[in-house]
This record gives structure tokens, C-alpha cells and sequence, in this order.
């Protein structure tokens, strides 16, 4: 399984480094083509691009979802079909709400955070609560306790789920969660799901807890880094700007490093937040109106879009467009693929893409930090910006291959989308689909070749002449249809 694996991965990585033609795009209306009436968002990707999850009050199941309830549902791209996925332990609909979706890489399970007081005993402090969907297990599990199992006596949020499944990032300023939690203030906590332990992350280098709020929680793959922003100034040395700022957390390592500085270290002159995290935990993307950060010309009086490399120690702006013009308007919102190749994002800027210079409209944007190029995802059919005065397009989620869910208020982004409400979609790079295809197909060949190979060898030892010969012919078809591709 490993090596299939591993050869897919391979496969794929020629054929997307391959394709040098321009990409072709088209975007689904996931949840027009649903038929939904209601306004839908927080939409959350896997990597591969075949599961998005979201929040919609619409009765996408009308068997188990019988309110106008805030749920979440599971839209499967290839198989386009729904499920409703904010469940009970015995499959029913939650009693309440549930909102601020997070799915694994695989997309078993699925974070979110519900008022909920049906999912089981356990849960009986009338707070927000924070749990875990497994969906081949079909159980719901509480994420937002202490190690010993303590309820939260206080609201808990921003629940996100590390790429392998095992670990739930959130916050809240509790103080049950963890000993010695005296700071009144927001922290962001660490649920190890097959350990049964929580740990605050929000603390500095030395354990010292924060001061001040910390919040908007982002984990990488095996859940050891974990970024999150805040105006405490003790989580490190130096930190003097007084503004808020984005740190990252070593779980590991028992370290805590300030992420929203330049090349050279230094702190930015204002508010930086919203991280996003790469599945191996060295890239964090972030929003900031610092102008300082960048090595190029920053003095649009906006915020902007920066990757931090950590390992590198370099900080780029990527809210620019493909030839390196700067933003406009303010951008939001970020979303690093998990690969840390692409950096989807919102902005209200005329400059990023041409003919996409309407400014009173937020448009999602698509960053490719290997070939620098911008493109605008939130694009109608014709390929342009979208006609409907004062849309906003949002809450983008990056995948490894460049696809891209987003959420829109846009009435003319697909056809027949008349429910005047906020939908979810789906922009698709057709080139890089296609090349997915081909690079699966050479993975199972070059599979089957080996198998082939190892039975003709058991043939040749065995002296089965006639064996022999229709493995050599099977072998050499399996070489030349690879070599096709």
C-alpha cells in the first residue's frame, strides 16, 4: 500500500510539473447543483480534492435533517454526493447547531464545533463545544476536555483537525482544561485523540502562559506545529511592536518562535493574523498590514498576503499579481495548500488580475508559490469577474493540486444559480485533472509491471517455456503502454 502509494505520489508530481500549457479552469456549483436555497460556507478541502466539507441550514438530507439547524455536510467530488456528517453516536441529527468545519487529509474524519447537548453524557456544560466526526466508525466524539476528561466551562472554537486525524487544535479561555491556567484570556489548546491529553500551546519558549487573547488555531499534518496569532508580548523575546502578531508552537521541541517577522527577523510595524499552516509545519501563511515584510516595495496601506518560510528564514508577499504588482485593496483570508504550494486568498484589489478591476467586489484569488503566478478563482464561465455589484466571494481552501472550494454571494459564477443565497464552489484546473488521470493510470501500470516482472522471473527459474513467453509479451505491452504516457 505504502509503495503504491508512494508511486502515485511520484506520478503525479511529473505530470503537474509537466504541464506547461495554460491551465484550463471550470467551476462547479457545489451546492447550486444540490439544489440548495439557504446560504451555505466554511468550506474546508482535502488535499487530493475530493471531499469538501461546509455549513449549510438547507435539508441536504432529507431523511436525518428535518430543521433549519446549521449542519455540516461531506460534498464528494467525484462521486457528487452529500452527506450530512454532524451526527450522534446513534446517527441522528445533532438538537442543535454546527458550524466551522475541519476535515483530515483522507477525509475520515471531520472537526467542528456545535451547541449540541445530545452527543452523549459527557457533555453538560451548555457551552460550545468542540467534537471529532469519525465516519468509518461512525462515532462523535468530545474533543474539548482536559486530560482527566473535564468538561470546558467555557465556550470552545476554531477547531482544526491535523492532517493524519490524530490531534484537534482550538481555543478558549477556560482554565479546566489544563493546570495552572490563570490568565483569563483565550488559549489555544492541543486534544491528542488516541492519547486522551490535552496541552495549551499558547505559552512561550519557557511555559509562560500568554496575556493577552490567542486564537485562530492552524496544525500541521502529525499535529506537531501549531500556529495561532496574538497581542501578548511574553510569548517571545523582543516582542515590542505592540501589535498582534503570529507565532508557531514546536510541540516537539517545547519551543514557541514568532512567524510574522521579515528575512532578516524583524518584527512588522502592525496587526499580522489568520495563520495557515503547511502539512510538514514550514510554511505559514498570514495576513498582515505591515509594510515591512516584504523585500519589494510595500505601500499600498492594505493588508496583504505573506508566506513564512521557517526553515528558510525568508517571508514573501504572495498577494500579487503574476508579474509582482501589489495589491489595491486588502487582502484576507488565507488558506495554504498542504504541500505549502498554493496560498488561496480574498481581495478586493483591481490588480491582481486583468479584467478583474471592479473594486467593490472581493474576489478569491489562487497564488502559486513555484511559479509565481495569480489567478482569480471566483471567475463566471466566460472567464471573467463577476457582474453582480458588491459580491463577495470568501473563506477559500487550497488543495494539493490547485483546486480551490470557496464561497460566494455571486449569482453568475455557474448557471441557473437563482436561490439569491451565499453557495459553495468548486474551481477545477481541467489541465492538472487531466494529468491526475494519466499520472494514476502510470502508477497502476508500473505496479502491475513489477508483479509481472517477479512472476516471469518465477517462470524463467521454474523453466515453464510457454509461461515464460506470455509473461515476456505482457511485459513488454505493460513497458510500452508506460512509456506512452
Amino acid at each position: 500500500m505504502k509503495a503504491c502509494s508512494f508511486l502515485i505520489r511520484c506520478s503525479l508530481w511529473c505530470f503537474v510539473s509537466a504541464i506547461s500549457t495554460a491551465p484550463i479552469f471550470a467551476v462547479d456549483g457545489v451546492t447550486v447543483d444540490l439544489g440548495s436555497t439557504v446560504a451555505s460556507f466554511d468550506a474546508d478541502i482535502t488535499p487530493d480534492g475530493n471531499f469538501i466539507v461546509f455549513v449549510s441550514s438547507e435539508q441536504l438530507d432529507p431523511v436525518k435533517d428535518m430543521d433549519a439547524n446549521q449542519d455540516i455536510y461531506l460534498y464528494d467530488v467525484q462521486a457528487k454526493t452529500v452527506e450530512l456528517v454532524s451526527l450522534t453516536n446513534s446517527g441522528n441529527k445533532l438538537t442543535g447547531f454546527a458550524n466551522q468545519p475541519s476535515i483530515s487529509n483522507d477525509g475520515r474524519y471531520v472537526c467542528f464545533r456545535t451547541n449540541a447537548s445530545d452527543l452523549g453524557p459527557t457533555d453538560s456544560n451548555g457551552k460550545l463545544d468542540v467534537y471529532v466526526r469519525d465516519r468509518e466508525l461512525e462515532t462523535t466524539s468530545l474533543v474539548s476536555v482536559s486530560t482527566g476528561n473535564v468538561q470546558a466551562d467555557e465556550n470552545c472554537s476554531d477547531g482544526v483537525i491535523s492532517g493524519n486525524g490524530k490531534f484537534v487544535a482550538f481555543r478558549s479561555v477556560s482554565a479546566l482544561l489544563v493546570g495552572m491556567d490563570m490568565n483569563s484570556a483565550e488559549d489555544v489548546f492541543v486534544r491528542d485523540l488516541d492519547g486522551g491529553t490535552t496541552e495549551r500551546v499558547s505559552i512561550s519558549t519557557g511555559s509562560v502562559e500568554a496575556e493577552f487573547d490567542c486564537e485562530n488555531p492552524a496544525i500541521s499534518f502529525d499535529g506537531r506545529y501549531v500556529a495561532f496569532d496574538s497581542s501578548s508580548t511574553n510569548l517571545v523575546g523582543g516582542d515590542s511592536n505592540m501589535k498582534f502578531d503570529v507565532f508557531l508552537r514546536d510541540r516537539d521541541m517545547n519551543t514557541t518562535v514568532l512567524v510574522s517577522v521579515d528575512s532578516d527577523e524583524n518584527q512588522g510595524n502592525n496587526d499580522s493574523a489568520d495563520p495557515s499552516i503547511s502539512d510538514d509545519g514550514n510554511f505559514v501563511a498570514f495576513t498582515s498590514s505591515s509594510s515591512d515584510l516584504s523585500e519589494e516595495q510595500d505601500d499600498n496601506v492594505v493588508s496583504d498576503i505573506f508566506v513564512r518560510d521557517v526553515a528558510g528564514g525568508t517571508t514573501e508577499r504572495v498577494s500579487v499579481s503574476s508579474s509582482g504588482v501589489q495589491a489595491d485593496g486588502g487582502s484576507a483570508q488565507p488558506d495554504i495548500s498542504a504541500n505549502g504550494r498554493y496560498v488561496a486568498f480574498e481581495s478586493a484589489s483591481t490588480t491582481l488580475v486583468s479584467g478583474f478591476a471592479d473594486g467593490t467586489i472581493t474576489d478569491v484569488y489562487l497564488h502559486d508559490t513555484l511559479s509565481g503566478r495569480t489567478r482569480a478563482i471566483s471567475r463566471t464561465p466566460a472567464g471573467g469577474q463577476s457582474a453582480d455589484m458588491g459580491a463577495e466571494s470568501t473563506a477559500a481552501a487550497a488543495s494539493d493540486i490547485g483546486f480551490t472550494a470557496f464561497e460566494s454571494s455571486a449569482t453568475d459564477l455557474v448557471a441557473n444559480d437563482t436561490n439569491g443565497a451565499g453557495d459553495i464552489f468548486l474551481n477545477r484546473d481541467i489541465s492538472i485533472e487531466a494529468a491526475l488521470q494519466k499520472a494514476l493510470l502510470k502508477a497502476r501500470l508500473i505496479k502491475k509491471s513489477k508483479k509481472v516482472k517477479k512472476a516471469l522471473k518465477r517462470a524463467k527459474r521454474a523453466k515453464k517455456k510457454t509461461k515464460v513467453k506470455k509473461l515476456r509479451k505482457k511485459f513488454k505491452k505493460l513497458k510500452k503502454q508506460i512509456a506512452a504516457l
